[in-house]
């Protein structure tokens, strides 16, 4: 009597984003020129194959941090990378500055404390103050600079109504900050 082994079949699916084959390289390098909605995109796709990369995860949630968008999403993101890392593949050292970030832009402010001091204490002082940690920490004290906050004095700041004449009805334009 033959006993077969079972056998597994594992196929990988390569991610694609609008039809485009995604890589980590074209995730990293829309990142790096500061393109972050497509590099969200991009390290999100690789994320649905490959969950528990810390690398893919932090290169999506601290393209939502720079975005300012998402920051609870943002914040799983980090976690997780944080949580997956192994002696292969780990996350980037700076990981705990921006879960600081994202927990800060959600109004959690001791959470972002915490994080912003571990950061200090892993990266040392003078690697935070390259990341302005000391005024993060100060407004996590005055408990000013969520996104909740930002979004209502947006909310008050009248938008600039412009009529192109190309479309109906007129197009909202938001008035730069000065």
């Amino acid at each position: 009597m033959l006993i077969g082994l079972p056998t597994a079949l594992v196929i990988l699916t390569v991610p694609e984003v609008s039809g485009q084959r995604v890589t980590g390289q074209s995730a990293a390098e829309a990142f790096s020129r500061g393109d972050y909605m497509v590099s969200y995109e991009r390290f999100s796709a690789l994320i649905e194959s490959f969950p528990r990369d810390p690398v893919y995860l932090y290169g999506a949630a601290v393209s939502l941090v720079k975005l300012s968008l998402r920051p609870g999403e943002a914040s799983e993101l980090l976690e997780r990378s944080l949580k997956n890392g192994s002696s292969i593949r780990s996350a980037p050292a700076d990981v705990p500055f921006y879960l600081g970030r994202a927990y800060h832009l959600q109004g959690r402010f001791d959470e972002a404390t915490d994080a912003y001091n571990l950061f200090v204490s892993e990266a040392g002082r003078r690697e935070a103050r390259s990341y302005g940690v000391p005024d993060l920490l100060k407004q996590c004290t005055d408990k000013i600079g969520s996104l909740s906050v930002n979004l209502e004095t947006e909310m008050r700041t009248p938008a600039k109504v412009e009529e192109d004449p190309r479309t109906e009805p007129a197009t909202m334009v938001r008035q730069p900050d000065l």
